[in-house]
């Protein structure tokens, strides 16, 4: 995979300009998911391991971003592929697990029954927790007992 791209932002948000260096670790990590090899690639010649592991940290949101991109040009065709399964596949689980991927997908999950039992904490505690759950999941309905 050949690195287009001229910058990076830092784990802290700075951009940075990538050099030849960087290139060089990126796209041979693309192709080999090693980052020992990939800094060894890059010219590193001594602790290559250590090189690799800090080109990691040093350029994860550029992974993430660049993983997350490919990802997506990728999800169209994996799509087609389980409805094509739910569809054709002659055995009737492979049509169901990709009946029910589909249905999941589109937002038609199964409803999930969540208990937490909780001690030690005050009444306000305890309500500033479940409001705090109540935000952060796609809850239809809860029940405090």
């Amino acid at each position: 995979m050949e690195i287009s791209e001229t910058h990076y932002l830092t784990p802290t948000g700075q951009k940075r300009k990538l050099s030849d260096k960087d290139k060089i670790w990126l796209e041979t990590y693309f192709e080999t998911c090693n980052a020992s090899e990939a800094a060894r690639a890059a010219g590193y010649e001594n602790a290559v391991r250590q090189h690799g592991h800090l080109m990691r940290q040093k350029l994860s949101g550029f992974l993430q971003t660049k993983i997350r991109s490919m990802i997506g040009h990728c999800s169209p065709a994996a799509l087609e592929t389980v409805y094509q399964l739910s569809q054709e596949s002659g055995d009737d689980k492979v049509r169901l697990a990709a009946a029910q991927d589909l249905l999941n997908r589109a937002g038609y999950a199964q409803a999930q029954k969540v208990e937490v039992t909780v001690a030690d904490k005050s009444d306000a505690e305890l309500d500033s927790e479940i409001q705090r759950l109540l935000k952060k999941g796609n809850i239809i309905d809860a029940e405090v007992v």
